[in-house]
Protein backbone atom coordinates (compact mmCIF):
# COMPACT_ATOMS: atom_id res chain seq x y z
CA UNK A 1 0.00 0.00 0.00
CA UNK A 2 1.04 3.38 -0.96
CA UNK A 3 1.93 5.38 2.45
CA UNK A 4 2.27 9.01 1.56
CA UNK A 5 3.01 10.31 4.78
CA UNK A 6 6.43 8.81 4.33
CA UNK A 7 6.76 10.57 0.81
CA UNK A 8 5.59 13.71 2.65
CA UNK A 9 8.42 13.02 5.51
CA UNK A 10 10.85 12.31 3.11
CA UNK A 11 10.17 15.89 1.13
CA UNK A 12 10.35 17.33 4.85
CA UNK A 13 13.69 16.36 5.85
CA UNK A 14 14.96 16.99 2.58
CA UNK A 15 14.03 20.34 2.45
CA UNK A 16 15.65 20.72 5.94
CA UNK A 17 19.14 19.91 4.02
CA UNK A 18 21.38 22.11 2.51
CA UNK A 19 21.11 20.37 -0.43
CA UNK A 20 17.42 20.79 -0.49
CA UNK A 21 17.27 24.55 0.29
CA UNK A 22 19.67 24.89 -2.35
CA UNK A 23 17.23 22.92 -4.90
CA UNK A 24 14.68 25.38 -3.70
CA UNK A 25 16.74 28.38 -4.45
CA UNK A 26 17.51 26.96 -7.72
CA UNK A 27 13.96 25.86 -8.52
CA UNK A 28 12.52 29.51 -7.87
CA UNK A 29 15.38 31.22 -9.77
CA UNK A 30 14.31 29.03 -12.63
CA UNK A 31 10.76 29.70 -12.37
CA UNK A 32 11.67 33.18 -12.50
CA UNK A 33 13.38 33.52 -15.72
CA UNK A 34 10.61 31.52 -17.18
CA UNK A 35 8.10 33.94 -16.19
CA UNK A 36 9.97 36.86 -16.78
CA UNK A 37 10.84 35.47 -20.15
CA UNK A 38 7.13 34.38 -21.21
CA UNK A 39 5.74 38.37 -19.62
CA UNK A 40 8.06 39.78 -22.02
CA UNK A 41 7.42 37.60 -25.05
CA UNK A 42 4.21 38.86 -24.94
CA UNK A 43 4.89 42.45 -25.50
CA UNK A 44 8.72 42.35 -27.33
CA UNK A 45 9.73 40.83 -30.24
CA UNK A 46 11.79 37.64 -30.08
CA UNK A 47 14.74 39.37 -31.39
CA UNK A 48 14.62 42.18 -28.60
CA UNK A 49 13.85 39.40 -26.10
CA UNK A 50 16.92 37.26 -26.83
CA UNK A 51 19.00 40.69 -26.25
CA UNK A 52 16.81 41.23 -22.75
CA UNK A 53 17.57 37.48 -21.71
CA UNK A 54 20.97 38.14 -20.41
CA UNK A 55 19.46 40.63 -18.16
CA UNK A 56 16.73 38.79 -16.62
CA UNK A 57 18.96 35.75 -16.23
CA UNK A 58 21.73 37.98 -14.63
CA UNK A 59 18.94 38.90 -11.86
CA UNK A 60 17.49 35.59 -10.95
CA UNK A 61 21.32 34.25 -10.71
CA UNK A 62 21.97 36.84 -8.49
CA UNK A 63 18.68 36.17 -6.61
CA UNK A 64 19.33 32.49 -6.24
CA UNK A 65 22.89 32.99 -4.83
CA UNK A 66 21.42 35.00 -2.57
CA UNK A 67 18.80 33.04 -1.68
CA UNK A 68 20.89 30.03 -1.28
CA UNK A 69 23.36 31.89 1.22
CA UNK A 70 21.03 33.45 3.50
CA UNK A 71 18.81 29.74 3.47
CA UNK A 72 22.24 27.47 4.47
CA UNK A 73 23.62 29.85 6.43
CA UNK A 74 25.80 28.33 8.63
CA UNK A 75 25.34 24.82 6.89
CA UNK A 76 28.01 24.92 4.49
CA UNK A 77 32.06 26.51 4.77
CA UNK A 78 32.15 26.93 1.30
CA UNK A 79 29.32 29.67 0.46
CA UNK A 80 30.76 31.56 -2.47
CA UNK A 81 31.09 28.47 -4.05
CA UNK A 82 27.95 27.20 -3.24
CA UNK A 83 26.30 30.29 -4.94
CA UNK A 84 28.32 30.68 -7.96
CA UNK A 85 27.43 26.36 -8.41
CA UNK A 86 23.66 26.94 -7.81
CA UNK A 87 23.95 30.26 -10.29
CA UNK A 88 25.11 27.99 -12.52
CA UNK A 89 22.70 25.24 -12.49
CA UNK A 90 20.11 27.72 -12.41
CA UNK A 91 21.51 28.49 -15.30
CA UNK A 92 21.08 25.89 -17.04
CA UNK A 93 17.96 25.13 -15.98
CA UNK A 94 16.03 27.47 -17.19
CA UNK A 95 17.97 27.32 -20.48
CA UNK A 96 16.08 23.36 -20.76
CA UNK A 97 12.57 24.67 -19.63
CA UNK A 98 12.99 27.58 -22.26
CA UNK A 99 13.92 25.41 -24.72
CA UNK A 100 10.84 22.76 -24.12
CA UNK A 101 8.51 25.55 -23.74
CA UNK A 102 9.50 27.46 -27.17
CA UNK A 103 10.12 24.51 -28.72
CA UNK A 104 5.73 23.21 -27.64
CA UNK A 105 4.63 27.51 -28.25
CA UNK A 106 6.27 28.42 -31.25
CA UNK A 107 8.33 25.45 -33.02
CA UNK A 108 11.57 26.46 -32.53
CA UNK A 109 14.15 26.83 -29.48
CA UNK A 110 14.77 30.08 -28.23
CA UNK A 111 17.90 30.06 -26.52
CA UNK A 112 21.00 28.47 -28.91
CA UNK A 113 24.22 27.43 -27.72
CA UNK A 114 26.04 30.70 -28.03
CA UNK A 115 23.75 32.51 -25.87
CA UNK A 116 23.73 29.83 -23.22
CA UNK A 117 27.69 30.60 -23.03
CA UNK A 118 26.86 34.14 -22.36
CA UNK A 119 24.09 33.66 -19.93
CA UNK A 120 26.13 31.02 -18.05
CA UNK A 121 28.87 33.85 -17.84
CA UNK A 122 26.65 36.55 -16.92
CA UNK A 123 24.68 33.88 -14.04
CA UNK A 124 28.66 33.06 -12.83
CA UNK A 125 29.59 37.22 -11.99
CA UNK A 126 25.98 37.96 -10.86
CA UNK A 127 25.68 34.84 -8.38
CA UNK A 128 29.31 35.47 -7.26
CA UNK A 129 27.80 38.90 -6.62
CA UNK A 130 24.46 38.02 -5.12
CA UNK A 131 26.20 35.24 -2.98
CA UNK A 132 29.21 38.01 -1.84
CA UNK A 133 25.84 40.59 -0.86
CA UNK A 134 24.04 38.16 1.53
CA UNK A 135 27.94 37.13 2.77
CA UNK A 136 28.34 40.84 3.83
CA UNK A 137 25.17 41.57 5.17
CA UNK A 138 25.03 38.10 6.91
CA UNK A 139 28.71 39.52 8.77
CA UNK A 140 27.18 42.62 9.16
CA UNK A 141 24.29 41.90 11.15
CA UNK A 142 25.70 39.31 13.33
CA UNK A 143 28.57 41.83 14.12
CA UNK A 144 25.58 44.37 15.61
Amino acid sequence: MLDIQFYIDYVERLGNTWFGKTLYSVCVGALGVVILTVFFAGILETAALEKLLPVIVGFNAALTAYMTVDKTRNMVARKQAISVGAGVVMVLLAFVCLNILYYKWAGYSLVGIGMLMIMLVVGIIAASLGGKLCTKYLELNHSV
